[in-house]
């Protein structure tokens, strides 16, 4: 979803399809169902799998399979607030209130831009779709901005404000529309939290444009935006606006800290002390903690920098399944470090013959990756897959399963096009497997005397991939 940046915003509005669909619904109603039921649904053009899913803060409360293209949502009872709508790897976020009767039509090969909805309810989530892709046309504009002085920096900021603020001021306007506070608060956080981060990542930019070691100084009142965000509000934890604002906000507060002890500098170390120092939410605190401890292994740290970042994970983290899961990367992580060569592992091709990776890297600079058990982690790896072929030609690409049966994995193969000569499965009685059984698509950098260069990286996390590949092809 986040991907799509500075596509054009047009919608493929079929008039006649919503209009049978909400007569539909309307036909299907009691006189008490009118007073309580809530629907959503709609028509998925190019659909990426058999079901549309309903969550409610990152979890799945209902599902529905589609039907010739189209799909229904029924609820009884239903709160106010934010949820999300998921068809295979790709999301958007709805703002739901009971009675609403939502409908939307979309193109999975355009998604975002496709949107558009109809019915009770269509006023207030056509804006946040609007404001979503406004956002991604002003963040590719500010890219060049970086490199202002503050002053400058911030009547940018205050110029890009102005169409959103008279856009939302027009919508809350109407007179014959009822607006709720909830949905307010969250259309006023979709429009001004993005330039709240830009702000916050403005002196990091800003040295890096300029290529320059140190921080530019900023007056005092440059955040003052800080007085407006509370840093724990349960109510936004979904909502990726709100949450890339509070990681740039510890982004920022975690580089300050290494500014001023420079002898002592460990960023994730750093970040996960702002994280404890400013955040009191539960979820918010052990996702952030668990995020910094990642990052840790994903930066082939030394042990002596490693050490303390475990030690304070352990000490903090209240989240038992983030906690098993440091465990395990832990034990994995130990017993492969840059500068080993790969294993031998066992592993087969689609014709059930034994293969030795090492033949088939033939002193090539590689990316050996394992897909993750979960359908949606699979299609996300997939696109970043097809994006990383395209920009690294000369790079060979390997692919291992472990847990398909053949059947699955030779389908899977066809359906997403993928050659079998660099797709291969890696067998449970690999002494090594222990090592690579993780969900999260775990891949490894090889150069091209088989020396491993990043043994802990994920096609989830594009930065440290993209970081990593682009110093393999320095080397």
């Amino acid at each position: 979803m986040f991907e799509n940046l500075g596509k054009k915003y047009t919608f493929y509005f079929k008039p006649i399809f919503f209009l049978g669909l909400i007569g539909l619904i309307l036909s299907c109603n009691t006189a008490m169902d009118e007073k309580t039921t809530t629907y959503f649904g709609g028509k998925i053009k190019n659909p990426k799998e058999p079901f549309v899913y309903f969550l409610k803060n990152n979890k799945v409360i209902d599902s529905t399979k589609i039907k010739h293209n189209r799909f229904l949502f029924k609820f009884d009872t239903i709160k106010e607030g934010l949820f999300t709508f998921m068809n295979g790897p790709e999301f958007q976020y709805l703002f739901i209130e009971p009675k609403d009767s939502l409908m939307l039509y979309l193109n999975t090969w355009n998604f975002d831009e496709t949107i558009i909805f109809s019915g009770k309810g269509a006023e207030k989530n056509n804006f946040l779709i609007y404001v979503f892709l406004e956002q991604e046309k002003i963040e590719n504009r500010f890219r060049q901005y970086y490199y202002l002085k503050p002053e400058s920096f911030s009547k940018k900021i205050e110029e890009e404000l102005k169409p959103l603020q008279a856009r939302y001021e027009k919508m809350v306007s109407k007179e014959n529309i009822h607006f709720s506070d909830k949905f307010k608060k969250l259309a006023t956080v979709a429009i001004y939290y993005p330039f709240y981060s830009r702000k916050e990542y403005y002196t990091l930019k800003h040295r890096d444009t300029r290529n320059r070691y140190d921080f530019p100084e900023v007056g005092k009142d440059f955040y003052d935006f800080r007085k407006n965000v509370d840093l724990n509000d349960a109510s936004l934890i979904s909502f990726r606006s709100y949450t890339y604002y509070l990681e740039s906000f510890l982004y920022n507060m975690a580089y300050q800290k290494g500014k001023e002890n420079p002898d002592k500098r460990n960023f994730s170390l750093q970040f996960m002390e702002t994280v404890n120092e400013n955040i009191t939410n539960p979820v918010l605190k052990n996702k952030y903690l668990v995020s910094a401890f990642w990052g840790s292994l994903k930066n082939n740290l030394p042990e002596e920098k490693l050490e303390p970042i475990k030690a304070y994970f352990f000490k903090n983290c209240k989240d038992k399944t983030y906690i098993t899961e440091a465990e395990n990367a832990l034990h994995q992580y130990s017993k492969l470090k840059k500068g080993d060569t790969l294993p031998q592992l066992l592993t087969f091709n689609t014709e059930g013959q034994r293969i030795d990776l090492h033949k088939v890297l033939k002193n090539r600079e590689a990316v050996i990756y394992f897909w993750p058990d979960d359908l949606t982690k699979k299609e996300l790896m997939l696109k970043t897959l097809y994006i990383y072929k395209k920009e690294f030609p000369d790079l060979l690409f390997i692919g291992i399963e472990k847990s398909q049966n053949d059947k699955e994995w030779k389908e899977f193969l066809i359906q997403k096009h993928l050659k079998k000569e660099n797709q291969f499965k890696l067998s449970h009685n690999c002494k090594t497997y222990s090592w690579f059984d993780h969900n999260a698509g775990r891949t490894l950098i090889i150069d091209d005397k088989g020396v491993i260069q990043n043994p802990f990286l994920f096609f989830s996390d594009t930065y440290y991939l993209n970081k990593n590949l682009h110093q393999l092809k320095k080397q």
